[in-house]
């Protein structure tokens, strides 16, 4: 007759915990090192869902135009008024108009939009930032070109238009201005540098940034 005993030590042991049982206990008993791993498991999926995908020729083209295109129309909204502020002094000066106060209330307004705080589309300038698929081609430095261009140098010349429509004949401030086109027209000229290169090395078609004509050559007097 087979006992009670008999039958208990016959019976197959019971399993012990399996390995998601061990890793918990063992979680549990080393929390520090368990919160460092899952931080590390972490950080590795994100940056692999961060890595930039192998872009085609044609995807390459279409982020670089598509981002210097943003890049031209913020930094218009800005250089057309600073034209428009330009023609109406180049205008006083040459006895076409005798409309001072207009042509002040240009200069003043485009000082204004060539500011973050003045203008939405100067301050989506500074925050500007390329695509990671041609960020290679260091775009951002001819976008902080463009922002100084805009936020830096064309407020201080809209400054110095402003003080020579108020009093004419200041050959220092006029020299100050035209101190001021010339580093507008060599930023622009380099943030052109920047993305014409990068253009011919995608074999993309170049987008001219329209700032030509802002330069001490435009200047009468």
């Amino acid at each position: 007759m087979t006992s009670t005993t008999d039958l208990e030590s016959a019976a197959p042991a019971s399993p012990g915990p399996g390995r998601p049982g061990r890793l918990i206990s063992w979680a549990k008993a080393h929390p520090r090192w368990a919160i460092a791993g899952v931080t590390v498991v972490a950080l590795g999926a994100a940056a692999v869902a961060d890595w930039p995908h192998q872009a085609t020729q044609g995807q390459l083209q279409g982020d670089l135009q598509a981002y210097v295109t943003q890049l031209r129309a913020d930094v218009l909204s800005c250089g057309v008024e600073v034209e428009e502020t330009l023609s109406a002094y180049n205008q006083v000066m040459a006895g076409v108009s005798t409309d001072r106060s207009t042509a002040i209330g240009i200069a003043d307004r485009a000082a204004l939009d060539c500011t973050p705080a003045g203008n939405a589309k100067i301050l989506d300038l500074a925050a500007a930032q390329p695509p990671r698929s041609v960020a290679s081609y260091h775009l951002d430095v001819g976008a902080a070109q463009l922002y100084g261009w805009a936020s830096s140098d064309a407020v201080d010349a809209m400054q110095d238009v402003h003080q020579l429509l108020v009093s004419p004949g200041d050959p220092a401030r006029l020299a100050d201005l035209k101190q001021r086109l010339g580093d507008m027209q060599q930023r622009a000229a380099s943030a052109q540098g920047i993305f014409d290169k990068a253009a011919t090395a995608l074999g993309a078609q170049t987008e001219s940034l329209s700032l030509d004509a802002v330069r001490p050559g435009v200047l009468v007097g």
